[in-house]
């Protein structure tokens, strides 16, 4: 009777032992993946900002063509204005058909 109980504590002391190192394991697998996903979040977070000054370098980049597109065509504008404006701007043509009304 003492053999069993001593052979069923020495089972039950082994499945306690064994029990323990499974918990351990599993909770060193788990400290592994906090860490990963405390590294996933880091590199996360760097991409973001990267993302974000990437966006903000291809906005300004556009913007600085705009400005110089609309420049060019203010530049292009002005330019139409002052030959309308100007009297002398008509074709010797237009003159002569001026003249021969008169």
């Amino acid at each position: 009777d003492d053999l069993g109980a001593s052979q069923t504590k020495e089972d039950l002391l082994m499945l306690l032992a064994e029990a323990d190192k499974q918990l351990e394991d599993s909770l060193q697998v788990q400290d592994g993946q906090r860490a990963r996903a405390e590294e996933l979040e880091k590199e996360n977070i760097r991409l973001r900002s990267q993302l974000r000054q990437q966006s903000e370098g291809v906005l300004l980049m556009e913007a600085e063509r705009n400005i110089s597109d609309n420049e060019q065509l203010s530049h292009f504008i002005n330019i139409l204005r002052g030959r309308v404006q100007k009297p002398d701007c008509l074709t010797p043509q237009h003159d002569s058909q001026v003249v021969q009304k008169s």
